[in-house]
């Protein structure tokens, strides 16, 4: 009884508590290369908005343009090209959030590097949603001198292989 106890109070307590999760793809990006991060915003009190997000590098907010998409209840997708080589932080700055009951401002942030490595191509737009009916052009970029081989797939197992 004292052990269903204690787990049912640890369980409400961490539910009082925002713990925003920021989950890049990896922490060291080629100049070019496209990062995705995936958000985990509990007790938000609205739907994020790509103008809360800022790329800071070393500090003094980037100029690069970012893609938001939200796939879950608490679950966002953002993506965006990484700038020229260097230290840089996603930031989403001053969210309103629900800890303990009460309305408070959060910042959260996420830190990443750049380096002087170009990545192989480019494509856009990084991630896009669609349902059977959609179409959409995707635009790729070689950024090598030498030809790139290129698979892209989907679910479920349908796959398109171009040799460039």
């Amino acid at each position: 009884m004292k052990l269903t106890f204690f787990v049912v109070f640890f369980l409400f307590l961490g539910s009082l508590f925002v713990a925003a999760n920021i989950d890049l793809s990896k922490e060291t990006y080629a100049s070019g290369e496209t990062v995705y991060a995936t958000i985990v915003l509990p007790h938000l009190l609205r739907d994020l908005k790509a103008e809360e997000i800022s790329i800071l590098k070393e500090g003094k907010r980037s100029s690069v343009g970012n893609q938001l998409y939200k796939v879950g209840d608490e679950t966002y997708l953002i993506t965006f090209k990484t700038p020229g080589s260097g230290n840089y932080t996603l930031l989403l700055k001053d969210l309103i959030v629900r800890e303990n009951s009460t309305l408070i401002q959060k910042t959260f942030s996420q830190d990443f590097i750049v380096n002087s490595d170009i990545t192989p191509f480019s494509y856009s737009p990084s991630a896009f949603i669609v349902d059977d009916k959609d179409v959409f052009t995707l635009t790729l970029q070689n950024n090598l001198a030498t030809g790139q081989t290129l698979t892209l797939s989907s679910s479920p197992g349908i796959v398109l292989s171009k040799q460039n």
